[in-house]
């Protein structure tokens, strides 16, 4: 592909039997037109060149969990990286990536200031589920994964991952995974984890920006970000996401900087967390402008009314190693608000929910005699348990855990 508009007349979509296509220049797909990429395809897009939407177009990228669609750099050049993905001016069109990975961007010289690395929203709509951003670096104060700024643009994220990437535009920067500058209403990230990012200034997993349209960040995982201001999200100007059933943990700050600044940092803004895990003394609540025709002071620590949130070890299987599943001890089992999980418990805290099953408490997938035997020897000794052990030793769902209780595994393991 090397004459910028491509022939969609020819091949109006990138089709999995001629994959790989190598854009060697500006891909543009023409206005009020789209560009539809198959399942199983592979771009590679040499450096400094962009995948662009024109006015009114937009792009469907359809993968499946076996056939995933890859957004690269080419490896036959000598440079690693490429433009990424730009989107603009569509706003009665959605730009859909489901199982895709975009990755390896680093435009990091001219273009547009709010322009992102891996991919990039301007008054348009896009759809990302189930897919990775990873290692994307921009320097213009854009959001190395994902960035959307202003005018109509609305994003909606789920069951994603947005790992490794960065902004290295100076201070105040720009959000290193994802930056959310002026979204529309309806804009939603929900079950995505947000691990590794980085930046220079604020918001290193993720920075809102004028977001003032109640953004609903939803179980999702925060951890090991960095940055100078709010390692794991920054909330600036008017700002006011709803935080739910989130954990924002294990985020750090460039040396020198104060450990308040580690995992939120607030500046004239007033938002929410609900039923979340957050590490308190690493917070830093500092509002001096007035917001909603209040006056809010500055101030240190997590003590206003808007957040509910515990102080604990939200307790992963493998975080340091992106394993953000929890173990059966978890804090963050059952301990959310809102719709059920899918296996009929309370919702978890988290991006990815601890399935349980009634009669099943040592979780081993089975009811079996090993199941009665800590049932019994719960009832004889009152011991502590862990949520998830009462909530599945409780079958009957009288909140009391007792012989009856014993009864229903009885029978569930003679039923076969």
């Amino acid at each position: 592909i090397t004459d910028g508009l491509y022939d969609f007349f020819r091949c109006p979509f990138f089709c999995r039997k001629i994959s790989p296509y190598y854009v060697v220049s500006e891909l543009l797909v023409p206005e009020n037109d789209s560009l539809i990429i198959e399942a199983g395809c592979i771009i590679y897009t040499n450096p400094n060149y962009w995948i662009r939407t024109l006015h009114d177009a937009y792009i469907t990228a359809e993968g499946t969990e076996t056939d995933s669609i890859i957004f690269t750099h080419n490896p036959n050049q000598p440079i690693v990286g490429w433009g990424g993905i730009y989107l603009g001016h569509a706003p009665e069109n959605t730009s859909v990536f489901k199982y895709c990975t975009i990755e390896n961007a680093s435009r990091v010289e001219g273009g547009n200031v709010y322009q992102g690395s891996g991919i990039h929203g301007f008054d348009t709509n896009i759809l990302i589920e189930n897919s990775v951003i990873q290692n994307n670096r921009t320097s213009h104060f854009a959001g190395g994964g994902i960035g959307i700024s202003a005018l109509e643009c609305k994003l909606v994220l789920l069951n994603s991952t947005i790992r490794n990437n960065e902004d290295v535009f100076t201070p105040p920067g720009g959000g290193g995974g994802i930056r959310i500058y002026d979204p529309n209403p309806g804009s939603v990230i929900k079950n995505c984890i947000i691990y590794g990012n980085g930046l220079v200034g604020g918001g290193g997993g993720i920075d809102f920006t004028f977001a003032e349209n109640n953004i609903v960040f939803k179980n999702n995982v925060v951890y090991n970000n960095y940055a100078f201001d709010g390692g794991g999200i920054a909330v600036f100007f008017n700002s006011n996401p709803i935080i739910k059933n989130s954990i924002i943990w294990g985020n750090s700050v460039y040396p020198g900087h104060p450990l308040e600044f580690r995992q939120i940092y607030v500046y004239a803004s007033d938002f929410e967390i609900v039923s979340s895990i957050i590490n308190e003394e690493h917070c830093l609540f500092y509002n001096t402008f007035e917001i909603y025709g209040q006056s809010t002071p500055a101030g240190y620590g997590c003590d206003y009314p808007n957040y509910d949130f515990m102080n604990t070890d939200p307790m992963f299987v493998d975080g340091e190693n992106g394993d953000f599943r929890l173990l059966p001890q978890s804090p963050a089992i059952n301990a959310g608000t809102g719709e059920l999980d899918p296996d009929g418990s309370p919702p978890d805290i988290g991006a990815i929910y601890f399935h349980l099953t009634k009669g099943d408490v040592n979780f081993d997938g089975n009811v079996t005699v090993s199941d009665i035997i800590l049932l019994v020897n719960y009832i004889l000794t009152q011991h502590t348990l862990w949520e998830s052990q009462s909530w599945s030793m409780d079958t009957n769902n009288d909140s009391n855990l007792n012989v009856l209780d014993l009864i229903l595994i009885v029978n569930t393991i003679l039923e076969g």
